[in-house]
């Protein structure tokens, strides 16, 4: 595919000219080079951002997952509690069943 740009300062494409002698390039195999690496540089930003992104939402996830396994934690606690009062075991030994010593 061919790009064609016009109007350019005189003294932009002596620089770029100048660059690519320098690399041993040609002015179009720099240029070429310079716009293909634009392009990966600018999708590596956007994936960036959609990665943040769903970096963010996954931290929000686990959170809210994080909140409701305390949550169910301190249900179980309190449903062993009633247990050992409703059977009058203590719950030393029920903790000592459960492994908890």
């Amino acid at each position: 595919m061919e790009i064609k740009i016009r109007d350019v300062d005189p003294t932009i494409v002596k620089r770029i000219d100048q660059n690519a002698k320098d690399k041993g390039l040609s002015r179009n195999a720099y240029l070429k080079q310079q716009l293909e690496s634009f392009a990966i540089i600018n999708g590596v930003k956007n994936d960036r951002v959609w990665f943040e992104e769903v970096l963010r939402q996954v931290r929000e996830v686990l959170e809210s997952n994080y909140y409701r396994l305390e949550q169910l934690e301190k249900q179980h606690e309190r449903m062993l509690f009633l247990l050992s009062l409703i059977t009058n075991v203590d719950m030393e030994d029920v903790n000592a069943f459960l492994g908890r010593q």
